[in-house]
């Protein structure tokens, strides 16, 4: 790798963060767990208890802006307030011995999810197996034009240096 190729790939990676990418987001969700696309800013305290009405409404906003935890998905869906970890496995968590004697309790938060992968979840957790979520495409996000920008501002650049490099031959 030449030091301008570095300096691209860096580039690259400045322009993916900062339009909002997050590295976890590039594989696959267990659908049994937190997703590939979870911000923990686009969460809220949960108990044992399902989402009241004020907790749905906070999570179907951000869900609207963040999009679901497992997929990504943002438009035309409605989200679920998903328990994280889901409540079969919290509940089986603080039933063991070593909880019970400590009191150390699962800490839970609701995430926004999709329908369909809650309607995905729900089949895993009852069957108690695991299952890896690929993402709903096209789901689009800002940080997926992080290659676009970078070949455009490459390309601008290299047109600058020529017609710089045109004049002072002048």
């Amino acid at each position: 790798l030449s030091s301008n190729e570095g300096g691209i790939a860096l580039l690259g990676t400045i322009i993916y963060k900062s339009l909002g990418g997050d590295f976890k987001g590039i594989s696959p969700s267990r659908i049994d767990n937190l997703g590939a696309f979870s911000r923990f800013k686009a969460s809220l305290p949960a108990t044992l208890l399902y989402a009241t009405s004020e907790e749905r409404a906070v999570i179907n906003k951000l869900g609207n802006f963040y999009g679901c935890h497992t997929c990504g998905r943002k438009d035309g869906v409605s989200f679920i307030a998903d328990h994280m970890p889901p409540l079969k496995y919290a509940k089986r968590s603080n039933g063991r011995l070593w909880r019970r004697l400590t009191g150390l309790k699962v800490i839970q938060r609701f995430y926004p999810q999709c329908k369909p992968c809650s309607n995905i979840q729900a089949q895993i957790v009852r069957a108690d197996s695991r299952y890896l979520k690929f993402h709903h495409f096209p789901t689009l996000h800002t940080y997926h034009f992080a290659g676009f920008l970078l070949v455009a501002g490459v390309i601008c650049l290299r047109d600058y240096q020529r017609e710089r490099g045109k004049r002072k031959g002048k």
